[in-house]
């Protein structure tokens, strides 16, 4: 951000991102256990506010140092407010949220969605990413898929991940959870058609081009998924392509 400069992306980001996310308005979406309702909140008001250091002052009774944690909107350059309460999604299946999730979708509030907007949802998911049955491995997707499917794009993180975390933290007095918050404020960055930084080159007009051919978990084949960016390491496309 600030056409500044940095040897490490961690702390050029706090510049602010290359490019900014181009829509004016970015609402944030609760996807959650029932049983981290308080935890997701929590979470949702870090983005929204910053207030995650106040939060563990509060909770742990201890002095945890001036380390602020900076606003969703300082990495996207745009405004960023919560999305209205009908939207939040709230589920009781933690091994299998899909059902749930997909009802939800359907009702009168995502089908009449403010196009003004651009929302993204952040969930917290009780199946890691890297589940090791397949069909959790694919609710997980199918979760990221449904809200795709209404331009919506997802921020994940896993529950685990989060409670260790913030519990870590009020244990010890500690913001390392403040590192998670960044890292995923970044890929919202992404996802949200912004750029958090650029490597430090003039654009050329090489054309790079690699082959392969692989079989996917469903036994479908395929001759390529292409990728596409330039040298400076802005992103252009993805296409895949079947055999």
């Amino acid at each position: 951000g600030g056409n500044t400069k940095n040897l490490r992306q961690q702390a050029g980001i706090n510049n602010g991102s290359a490019r900014i996310c181009p829509h004016k308005v970015v609402k944030l979406i609760a996807i959650y256990p029932k049983s981290l309702h308080g935890e997701a909140a929590q979470l949702l008001s870090s983005f929204r506010n910053g207030s995650y250091p106040k939060y563990i002052r509060e909770k742990s009774g201890k002095d945890v140092g001036f380390l602020v944690q900076k606003q969703l909107s300082h990495y996207l350059g745009t405004q960023v407010e919560y999305a209205d309460k009908t939207l939040h999604i709230e589920f009781s299946n933690e091994s299998n949220p899909l059902p749930e999730i997909t009802a939800r979708l359907q009702d009168e509030h995502y089908r009449n969605l403010d196009h003004n907007v651009k929302y993204i949802g952040i969930y917290v998911t009780p199946i890691a990413k890297y589940a090791s049955e397949k069909s959790q491995k694919m609710v997980y997707y199918k979760v990221k898929e449904a809200f795709l499917n209404l331009g919506i794009p997802t921020q994940c993180i896993e529950a685990k991940t989060m409670t260790m975390g913030i519990g870590s933290d009020i244990t010890r007095g500690k913001l390392n959870f403040i590192y998670t918050l960044q890292n995923m404020a970044v890929a919202m960055c992404a996802k949200l058609e912004g750029m958090p930084w650029l490597l430090d080159e003039t654009k050329k007009n090489d054309l790079v081009i690699g082959i392969g051919a692989f079989r996917s978990d469903d036994n479908m084949q395929y001759i390529g998924a292409a990728f596409s960016f330039d040298n400076t390491g802005a992103f252009n496309s993805y296409r895949y392509f079947a055999k």
